[in-house]
């Protein structure tokens, strides 16, 4: 069923990749599809990879909330670290002030959102087991985050 409705989502992008609507049921299907088949380091590795297919996607058509709904609906698991992180480059290079929002209530909900992802990901402290830019991205987004504030 998730990938019947993830297939028919990627249909919907190529037409109306900037629809809030299209893109919040775009990254919750491949969510929801993600959880299903990430049982598997192989099965995480194929999810990855059509995440990485869609933040090329998005980022060529300057799209930095696709790719931050992609982000913020990424599995909590350390596994999808990598891909959070291309994310968060991807958006750094589209739109460097995304986070930032246009308004004082946007803002405050995209730097709620963003404070979690370190965490969510194990970028920082001991689950990072070391790789200097698991901490140097958790470092940029805590520090984009403070002077946003």
């Amino acid at each position: 069923l998730y990938n019947d409705a993830a297939r028919f989502f990627e249909a919907a992008m190529e037409f109306c990749h900037d629809d809030e609507n299209v893109l919040a049921h775009f990254a919750t299907t491949m969510t929801k599809r993600a959880a299903v088949d990430s049982d598997s380091f192989k099965n995480a590795q194929a999810y990855s990879n059509k995440v990485r297919r869609n933040i090329v996607s998005f980022e060529s058509k300057a799209n930095p909330r696709g790719i931050a709904s992609l982000l913020l609906s990424l599995p909590d698991l350390p596994v999808f670290a990598p891909v959070a992180i291309e994310c968060w480059q991807a958006i750094r290079r589209v739109s460097p002030e995304f986070f930032a929002g246009t308004t004082p209530r946007e803002r405050e909900l995209r730097l709620k959102q963003l404070e979690l992802v370190p965490e969510r990901f194990g970028l920082c402290g001991s689950a990072s087991n070391g790789r200097p830019v698991f901490k140097q991205t958790a470092a940029e987004i805590f520090r984009f985050v403070l002077q946003h504030c």
